[in-house]
């Protein structure tokens, strides 16, 4: 994290959200201060974004799954802040993404179910809050649920004042 950025246990919210097995996807932020990275989550049927915006002001963000499974519409996470710490949040998506204010210097981690009959026969619905705990085991790029996301992409929409 940059200088001046949220020291609000970033690495934590890897551990809660991120669990070994679950694959790296790419993301991209259009902004140099968000830094943003997407996880395949086969075993619990999510798509998993962790969010840092390390600017001084909120930041709103639109994430967009591109070749992915249909998303289920909920939205779970937990967000840090030098105030809040995994002060829990729910939201809406659609069926491809969702929208997102992201605080001055804070984490934000997020997750949306994923269409079973997309995922294969011997991936479980996953459904609730993230196990505590796990390793960040990107998996190395491989596939171990049989789906196929080709990219995610995180765009910064507005920088907000």
């Amino acid at each position: 994290m940059l200088e001046g950025s949220c020291h609000c246990g970033a690495i934590g919210h890897y551990a809660r959200w991120i669990q070994q097995g679950n694959v790296r996807i790419d993301a991209n932020a259009d902004d140099p201060l968000v830094q943003v990275t997407a996880f395949r989550d086969d075993p619990q049927g999510r798509l998993v974004v962790v969010a840092v915006n390390n600017a001084n002001a909120p930041r709103t963000i639109a994430v967009n799954a591109v070749n992915a499974p249909e998303l289920l519409g909920t939205l779970t996470g937990e967000r840090s802040t030098a105030s809040a710490v995994w002060e829990p949040f729910t939201g809406t998506t659609t069926s491809t993404g969702w929208t997102i204010d992201l605080p001055a210097h804070s984490v934000t981690s997020m997750a949306s179910s994923m269409m079973a009959s997309a995922r294969g026969d011997d991936v479980g619905l996953g459904h609730g809050s993230p196990t505590p705990g796990g390793c960040c085991d990107s998996g190395h790029g491989t596939s171990t649920g049989g789906i196929a996301i080709g990219l995610l992409v995180v765009a910064v929409l507005r920088r907000r004042a």
